[in-house]
């Protein structure tokens, strides 16, 4: 691989973390920390920026628990 290699400093990795916590897209905090977006979506999913990310709309943590349906069974409980 050739290039130039960046190193996460931990001024960059507090940036990320901080940009990431403000809501900006990977693309954004790319050109304001400089470098490749691959790099943010990369240190982002495999360090600790797991923890301090925002649950997405409609994710399972803290809701109201789902129920399964057996498998065969109607979709609806309504009598058709």
């Amino acid at each position: 691989m050739t290039g130039t290699q960046t190193t996460w400093t931990t001024e960059r990795i507090a940036l990320l973390k901080n940009r990431i916590d403000a809501g900006l897209s990977c693309g954004q905090i790319a050109r304001e920390i400089g470098v490749s977006r691959n790099a943010v979506i990369g240190k982002a999913t495999g360090s600790a920026c797991r923890a301090s990310r925002a649950q997405p709309p409609g994710s399972q943590s803290g809701g109201a628990p789902r129920t399964l349906r057996a498998p065969g069974s109607p979709l609806s409980t309504e009598p058709s």
